[in-house]
């Protein structure tokens, strides 16, 4: 009955441990509410907004900001004429990343946003 019951302890102690560090490898949750995607803009500066896991590291363009022990960031961030890339990464110690990314024209002409203007870096030739 003791090899039974420690048997049992055993195994859910593993699955417990298991469980539990699955949430040291898996990407922490991302969610930029903006920009929005695909944005078209005559404005040199964006406001880029979302949230992540509590403790995690964000990233954009490869520059560290600071989200709030909530998770929640903020962050101006600069933009040049024509076609921009903003890449947002959340990072745990040990985990994958989990990336999104927003592409945004700034347009001095108002055109609009289309394959055309990707494959020409946002120049509407």
């Amino acid at each position: 009955m003791k090899k039974i019951l420690g048997g049992a302890f055993a195994v859910l102690f593993a699955g417990y441990m298991l469980y539990e560090g699955r949430g040291l490898i898996l990407p922490p949750p991302l969610a930029v509410w903006s920009p929005s995607e695909n944005l078209v803009t005559e404005d040199r500066y964006i406001v880029l907004e979302g949230k992540t896991a509590p403790g995690a590291q964000v990233q954009v363009n490869g520059g560290q900001i600071l989200p709030n022990a909530e998770g929640y960031f903020e962050e101006r961030v600069a933009l040049q004429d024509g076609l921009n890339t903003l890449q947002v990464k959340a990072i745990r110690r040990y985990s994958r990343p989990r990336i999104v990314e927003r592409t945004i024209l700034v347009s001095r002409s108002g055109a609009a946003f289309s394959k055309k203007n990707i494959k020409t870096g946002g120049l509407g030739i």
